[in-house]
């Protein structure tokens, strides 16, 4: 789920339950955008903007722990390949 709070920041949650009561943050700063979720399940890659520009980011949903891929520059609808690792 991406949800604004409060201009101009963007932040990526995840609904851990049916009735989506239980909301897990997964990022918490910038504007974060479009989503992919990877074939296993436990990694998203999304687009931030952080102070110093633009981003492809991975984060690992049970930690928090967040990869920068790519610095500064824009890109967008990032997508997965099954064939690819996360890189454990």
């Amino acid at each position: 789920m991406v949800r604004s709070v409060g201009a101009p920041t963007t932040y990526l949650w995840q609904v851990c339950s049916n009735d989506g009561r239980r909301l897990n943050q997964l990022t918490w700063e910038g504007n974060n955008e479009d989503p992919s979720w990877a074939p296993d399940g436990r990694h998203l890659a999304f687009v931030g903007e952080r102070r110093w520009g633009f981003g492809l980011f991975v984060v690992d949903v049970a930690t928090g722990r967040l990869r920068p891929l790519l610095a500064g520059r824009r890109v967008g609808l990032p997508d997965w390949s099954p064939a690819l690792s996360t890189g454990r």
